[in-house]
């Protein structure tokens, strides 16, 4: 819904300018309009336009056949010509489409709903969210010398900053997997730390990486992180000091994906 309004928004800026731009270079250009006609041995270009005033006003042609700057002028002047009437068609109906258009998405129509229900949609989120989080999906296999850490939802994790994140999350309502396994090329199997599902059904990967100064270990996320399939996004990857010690994590985004 969200990516609708935007597009819708985009486009009616950039006609807006596109308006702008042309009636520019209309007001500059020359007078008249270009003729082509068709002859035995090729083509002759002519200037078209009105010449005189009053009764005396009459239409002429200059044959301007050698002249590539005039025609090209010309012609760019026929195109802006286009280009400003389509706008100003376009303009209005897509101003209105974007002020009539109501999101479909249930996280949109209870925003538009009376406060006395947000009760209930914190009930109906929290449902929601324990659904996702009990669905069956497979995972890294348990390692009771490294899953050592239990979260507020029973789950455990290896590491304290993965109980920090998976708990936000949690308590924020956010869907999401832990250590859900993707099927990569070559038959590598990844078990990046979180999967975020989405409102649109898309989702992100979240990766936290803790121990930046082990080189082994920034050797083998950085093949972790390659592995990913091509199709998907790029990562992005933040580095942010804490205590003396970076941390980084890298996420898809926005990808349509059939591990739902």
């Amino acid at each position: 819904m969200k990516n609708l309004i935007a597009a819708l928004e985009f486009e009616i800026t950039r006609e807006k300018k596109l308006i702008s731009t042309c009636q520019n270079f209309l007001d500059t250009a020359p007078k008249g309009f270009l003729t082509v006609r068709e002859r035995r041995h090729g083509k002759t270009y002519y200037w078209t336009f009105e010449d005189g005033k009053g009764a005396d006003r009459k239409q002429k042609q200059v044959n301007i056949t050698g002249n590539h700057d005039l025609i090209l002028q010309l012609t760019n002047k026929m195109i802006c010509q286009e280009i400003l009437d389509r706008c100003f068609k376009n303009k209005r109906p897509l101003e209105s489409l974007l002020n009539k258009y109501k999101p479909v998405d249930p996280f949109f129509v209870m925003k538009s709903c009376s406060t006395k229900y947000q009760d209930v949609f914190l009930l109906r989120k929290k449902q929601l969210l324990e659904k996702r989080l009990t669905a069956p999906y497979k995972k890294c296999p348990y390692n009771p010398k490294f899953h050592v850490h239990e979260t507020d939802y029973g789950e455990l994790v290896r590491s304290k900053s993965e109980q920090l994140l998976g708990n936000t999350l949690f308590a924020y309502g956010i869907p999401f997997h832990y250590e859900e396994a993707f099927e990569c090329a070559n038959d590598v199997t990844l078990f990046p730390d979180f999967r975020i599902l989405l409102p649109d059904n898309s989702w992100k990967i979240w990766e936290h990486l803790g121990l930046l100064s082990n080189e082994g270990y920034c050797s083998d996320n950085a093949k972790k992180a390659e592995s990913f399939p091509t199709k998907w996004p790029r990562h992005r990857r933040k580095f942010n000091p804490d205590h003396g010690r970076q941390q980084t994590g890298f996420q898809q985004r926005n990808y349509q994906s059939n591990h739902q």
